[in-house]
C-alpha cells in the first residue's frame, strides 16, 4: 500500500546551513590541488536490498531456523564467516552501516546519540536511485518521523505509540501513524514489496528492510512448538574468575535462575528468527525479474550473548557479540552455481562503500567495498578489522568505566581492539588488555597475555596490533561529497559533505569556471551558493584529519546554471545570512512590469508549497532557529511561463550564537592534569574562535583543538567563545574534576566468622559519588562488587575476601581484609555416661558427658523439659521412682545444629 508523502523537516541534526554569497573573482588560494573526484553515474546501477536482523546471534543463524535464507541467499551467493561489527550495539552499528564510518567518527555510541553525519542514503538518491525503508531507522530517530532522503518510509520504533513488539504494529507510513493487524516483519515486507513493485524499470532502487527481529520481547509465537536448544558451547558459563578474563566480567557462576531467563529468551529470538525468514523469503520473492540485478545484503546488526563467558546480551568484545551473520547474493556478478563460503574479513562499516561502488558515487568513508570478493576478483579487502565502544560522545563517563552495573550485569568499559584474520587485540578502559589466538582458541578462553610463560614475543605481537588500532583510528583525510545541486530550480546550490574525523575542519570553494574564488572556511559539513549567475561551475571542499593534516586532493562536483525560460527575477531587500531574531522581510521585482509572483519559505531540505506572494514584497515572522531558503518566481500571466531557474536566498536564524559540538573531552572526573579538548564549529561561526580555562585570556582555538597541561586538583571550565555573522555571541563550557585524593570506604556489614551461608553479603560504603568497588575472593582476580556485595556458591572452608573503593577518577581506597569460615556441616556428638540406654536402676543419680567433635555449644533436657544450654558434663540427682528421658545436642560456631543423642532408663 502506498501513501502519499508528507512534507518533511530537517535531516536528522546536520547543522545549520551556512551560506555563501556568490560574486567577485579574488584569486584563489595557493597549494589548491586540480585532482577532482566527480560523482558521475554509471551507466548501468543495480539495485540494492540490505536487509538487517535485530540482535541476531549466528546462535540463531542455520539452515533449521532460516531455510529461505539458506536456500535463496546462501546457496545462491557468498556467506561471509569472518563478518563483524565494529561496535555491538544496534543504533551505533546501524549508524556505521549507514555512514561507512568507525563509532569514533560517527560519534554515535549508544542509542540515544543522533547521527550528525551525511549518509549512503542521501548520494545514491541524488545519483537517481529511488530510495525506501521499511522498519527501524536509527534508535535515536524515535520520532519515526519521514527522512528527506527516502522517497518512501515505513518506520517502527521502540517508543510509543510504536513499540519493539512484533504483533499488531504501529508503522509511520510517510508521516502517518497506522495500525496493521498482523506481525510486523510481514506487514512491512509487504508495504516494501510494493514499493518495490512500482518502481519504474529504468530507476534503480536501495531499500532497506529493518523489522525489530529477533529482539526482545520476540513474541511471534507462529513457531513455538518448534524445539530449540539453546548455545551450550565451551565458554558457557566458563570460569570468568583467572586472569584470562578481562576485569569488568569476573563473576561467580550463573545462577540458576539466570541460566533459565537467558534460555527463556534463547527460544524466543530463535522461534522470531523463524518467523523472519518467512518474511525475507515473500520479500525476495516479490523482487521478480529484479532479482537478477539486485545486491541483496542480509546482516544482523549485532550479536548476542546467552551466557557464553557468563555474560548476557551485547556490547561486548565477544566473538558471540561482535561477529555476525552476514550474506550477499549479486547473480548478476555471480551465478547461483557459483556461491562459496569465505573467512575473508568483512564489517559493517563497509556496506555504505560497497554501495557507492554499485552506485558509482565516491564515498571516502573507513570502510571498504567487499564487491571484489563477490566477483572472485580478490580473496580479500582487508587484513584488519576496528572494534569499539564508548568511543563517541560517551566516552570517559563512569557508565563506561567497567565498574558501572545494569541490573546483575556489569556495563562493558570503553574499548577499543582490533581482528586480524588470526588474533584479535583489545585494550579495556577498566586497564585490562587481552591478545586471543583465534585460530586456536575461537572460544576465547585463554588470553596470551596472561598465560604463564608470557614472553616477548606476545608483547611484541600486542605492540604491532596495538599500532594497527592507533592507524585505523587516524586515517589520512578523505572528503567526501555527500550531496551537491541536480537541475537547478532556483540559483541556489546546496552541498553536504564529510571527511571521516568528526572534529575535521573544512574550506570550501565555488569556482565560475573562466574565473577564480579563494579557499573559505566551511564549518558543518554543509554549505549553500545563492545569487548563482547563468555558466558552468566547480565546487570544491577539503577536510582534516584528526591531527589538522588538510586533504591534498579536494573532493569537486561541477554543475551548470541555466537560464530556461519565464520572466526574468531578482531578489532586492533581503536579510544578513545570519540573523539573531526570526523577523525577515524580502523585496524582489522583474523587468515584466505585469508579472506576478511566486514564492516559498523552506526549513533545512530544500522544497515545500509554493504559493501566490505580495508583488511588493513578503515578511516571515517568529521563525524557529533554524537554516531556510527563501525562493521566488515570477509568471506571465499573458503566457504562463515561469522563471527558470528562480531566485533563492539562504539564510538561519541563530539566536543563541553558534554553539560547537564536542567531539573529545577529558572524562567528567580525572586524574590526570592534562585536558585535550577536540570540537567541529557550527557553520554559521563567523570571526575569531578563543578557547579559555578557568578565566584565563583566551587563545585562538579556530583549528578545533585545545590542549592544557599542568592542572592543579579541583573543579575546571573551559569555554569556547564564537560569534556568526550577526554578531551573536555565544559561550560553550565544558566542567569537570581533577581529583587525585582517595575515597573513604568502610565495610559496614559482612557474615560472622564463623557462617554456615554459601551466599554471603558484604555491605559496602564509600564517600565517592558515583563510587564503585573491586573485590577479590580467595586471592582471584579483582572483579567489580556491589555496593551490596553478594557472593555465591562458596565451600565450606576458609575465606579471604579484599575490598577497596574507587572513585570516577580511579582513585583507590585502602584496601580492607575481611577473613572468615563457611562451614556448612553439622557437628559430631559423642554421649556417655551412665545409666546406659534401657538401664533399670535403683540409684537415684545420673551423670553424662557431651563431646563434639568441634567447639560447640551444647543442650540438654530431662524428661522433655525445654533444652537449656548445660555445658559439656551434665549431673542429675534424686530422680524419682520411675521411667527418665535425657538427649542432648550441640550447635557450633557456624549454628549447624548436631543430630538429638540421648539416653532413656528406669528409676525402680
Amino acid at each position: 500500500m502506498r501513501v502519499a508523502r508528507h512534507a518533511v523537516g530537517t535531516i536528522c541534526a546536520l547543522a545549520l546551513l551556512v551560506l555563501v554569497p556568490v560574486g567577485g573573482t579574488p584569486a584563489g588560494a595557493a597549494g589548491a590541488s586540480s585532482s577532482t573526484r566527480s560523482a558521475s553515474a554509471p551507466n548501468h546501477r543495480p539495485n540494492i536490498l540490505v536487509i538487517v536482523s535485530d540482535d541476531q546471534a549466528w546462535s540463531t543463524f542455520s539452515r533449521k531456523l532460516m531455510p529461505a535464507v539458506y536456500d535463496q541467499l546462501v546457496d545462491r551467493g557468498v556467506l561471509f564467516r569472518r563478518a563483524y561489527v565494529s561496535t555491538s550495539l544496534c543504533c551505533p552499528s546501524r549508524a556505521e552501516i549507514l555512514t561507512g564510518l568507525y563509532e569514533h567518527n560517527t560519534g554515535v555510541d549508544d542509542n540515544d546519540v543522533p547521527l550528525t553525519r551525511p549518509t549512503i542514503v542521501e548520494a545514491v538518491k541524488q545519483a537517481g536511485y529511488r530510495t525506501y525503508l521499511a522498519g527501524k531507522y536509527l534508535n535515536s530517530w524515535n520520532s519515526c518521523a519521514p527522512r528527506a532522503e527516502f522517497d518512501e518510509w515505513a518506520c517502527v520504533v521502540s517508543h510509543e505509540p510504536s513499540s519493539n513488539s512484533l504483533r499488531g504494529p504501529n508503522v509511520n507510513v510517510n508521516g502517518t501513524w497506522r495500525h496493521f493487524n498482523g506481525y510486523q516483519p510481514d506487514v512491512l515486507g509487504s508495504l516494501l514489496a510494493e514499493d518495490i513493485q512500482a518502481t519504474p524499470d529504468d530507476e534503480p532502487f536501495l531499500a532497506l528492510f529493518t523489522p525489530t527481529t529477533p529482539h526482545l520481547p520476540a513474541d511471534d509465537p507462529r513457531y513455538d512448538s518448534m524445539p530449540v536448544s539453546p548455545p551450550r558451547g565451551r565458554s558457557f558459563d566458563a570460569n570468568t574468575m583467572t586472569e584470562n578474563t578481562p576485569r569488568f566480567a569476573r563473576r561467580t557462576a550463573l545462577t540458576d535462575e539466570e541460566i533459565a531467563k537467558s534460555d527463556e529468551h534463547y527460544v524466543a529470538m530463535a522461534h522470531a528468527t523463524r518467523s523472519f525468514d518467512d518474511a525475507v523469503s515473500a520479500l525476495l520473492g516479490s523482487l521478480g525479474n529484479r532479482a537478477q540485478d539486485t545486491l541483496v545484503v542480509y546482516i544482523s546488526d549485532n550479536g548476542f550473548l546467552y551466557g557464553e563467558h557468563r555474560r548476557f546480551g551485547k556490547n561486548d568484545a565477544w566473538e558471540e557479540a561482535v561477529r555476525v551473520p552476514m550474506v550477499v547474493r549479486y547473480p548478476a556478478a555471480l551465478p547461483a552455481d557459483r556461491s562459496f563460503a569465505t573467512d575473508a574479513l568483512v564489517a559493517n562499516v563497509d556496506i555504505a562503500p560497497t554501495i557507492a561502488d554499485l552506485a558509482g558515487i565516491p564515498w571516502g568513508a573507513d570502510g571498504r567495498s567487499f564487491l571484489p570478493i563477490v566477483t572472485r576478483d580478490r580473496k580479500t579487502v582487508r587484513n584488519a578489522i576496528l572494534l569499539e565502544h564508548c568511543r563517541g560522545v560517551n566516552r570517559g563517563t563512569p557508565e563506561c568505566s567497567g565498574l558501572f552495573f545494569d541490573g546483575g550485569n556489569t556495563n562493558t568499559p570503553g574499548f577499543e581492539g582490533i581482528v586480524t584474520p588470526r588474533f584479535k587485540y583489545v585494550e579495556y578502559d577498566d586497564g585490562s588488555k587481552q591478545l586471543v589466538d583465534l585460530r586456536h582458541d575461537p572460544r576465547e578462553l585463554r588470553n596470551l597475555l596472561a598465560r604463564p610463560g608470557r614472553n616477548a614475543h606476545r608483547q611484541a605481537l600486542a605492540n604491532r596490533m596495538r599500532g594497527m588500532i592507533g592507524r585505523l583510528t587516524n586515517p589520512p583525510a578523505h572528503t567526501t561529497i555527500a550531496a551537491g545541486p541536480g537541475p537547478l530550480t532556483s540559483r541556489f546550490a546546496r552541498f553536504t559533505y564529510f571527511a571521516p574525523a568528526p572534529s575535521a575542519a573544512y574550506r570550501c570553494r565555488l569556482v565560475r569556471v573562466g574565473h577564480d574564488a579563494p579557499w573559505e572556511p566551511c564549518p558543518g559539513q554543509i554549505v549553500g551558493y545563492a545569487g548563482l549567475e547563468d555558466g558552468d561551475y566547480r565546487f570544491e571542499v577539503a577536510g582534516t584529519d584528526e591531527d589538522g593534516r588538510w586533504d591534498p586532493t579536494p573532493a569537486v562536483r561541477a554543475f551548470t546554471v541555466e537560464t530556461r525560460g519565464g520572466p526574468d527575477v531578482a531578489i532586492g531587500a533581503k536579510p544578513g545570512a545570519v540573523v539573531a531574531q526570526g523577523s525577515v522581510s524580502f523585496a524582489y521585482s522583474s523587468s515584466l512590469s505585469t508579472a506576478l509572483f511566486s514564492c516559498r519559505l523552506t526549513s533545512g531540505e530544500v522544497g515545500g508549497e509554493w504559493a501566490t506572494c505580495p508583488t511588493d514584497g513578503i515578511s516571515y515572522e517568529a521563525l524557529a532557529e533554524g537554516s531556510y531558503l527563501f525562493e521566488v518566481g515570477a509568471r506571465d500571466p499573458g503566457t504562463g511561463s515561469v522563471s527558470r531557474p528562480a531566485a533563492a536566498w539562504s539564510f538561519a536564524v541563530d539566536a543563541a550564537g553558534p554553539v560547537p559540538a564536542f567531539v573529545q573531552t577529558p572524562p567528567k572526573s580525572t586524574r590526570s592534569d592534562r585536558a585535550v579538548f577536540r570540537f567541529a564549529l557550527a557553520p554559521t561561526t563567523s570571526g575569531p574562535v578563543r578557547c579559555a580555562i578557568d578565566g584565563r585570556a583566551g587563545t585562538d582555538c579556530a583549528s578545533g583543538t585545545y590542549r592544557a597541561e599542568g592542572l592543579s586538583g579541583g573543579f575546571h571550565v573551559f569555554t569556547i567563545e564564537t560569534s556568526d555573522r550577526a554578531g551573536t555571541r555565544a559561550v560553550t563550557e565544558y566542567r569537570w574534576e581533577v581529583d587525585r585524593t582517595a575515597p573513604a570506604f568502610k565495610l559496614n556489614d559482612a557474615p560472622n566468622p564463623f557462617s554456615k551461608e554459601r551466599d554471603p553479603v558484604f555491605d559496602l560504603w564509600t564517600d565517592a559519588d558515583p563510587g564503585f568497588y573491586l573485590c577479590a575472593l580467595d586471592g582471584s582476580p579483582l572483579m567489580p562488587c556491589f555496593t551490596a556485595a553478594h557472593l555465591t556458591g562458596l565451600a565450606d572452608g576458609n575465606h579471604r575476601f579484599v575490598m577497596f573503593a574507587v572513585d570516577a577518577a580511579m582513585n583507590r581506597s585502602d584496601r580492607k581484609v575481611y577473613r572468615w569460615t563457611v562451614d556448612t556441616i553439622a557437628p559430631g556428638l559423642v554421649l556417655s555416661g551412665s545409666p546406659q540406654q534401657g538401664a533399670t536402676t535403683a540409684s537415684r543419680q545420673a551423670s553424662f558427658d557431651i563431646e563434639g567433635n568441634e567447639p560447640v555449644t551444647v543442650y540438654c533436657a530431662l524428661d522433655g523439659a525445654a533444652y537449656q544450654e548445660c555445658g559439656a558434663h551434665v549431673d542429675y540427682t534424686g530422680l524419682a521412682v520411675g521411667e527418665h528421658a535425657f538427649s542432648a545436642y550441640a550447635v557450633d560456631r557456624a549454628g549447624n545444629a548436631s543430630i538429638v543423642v540421648g539416653r532413656t532408663w528406669t528409676v525402680a
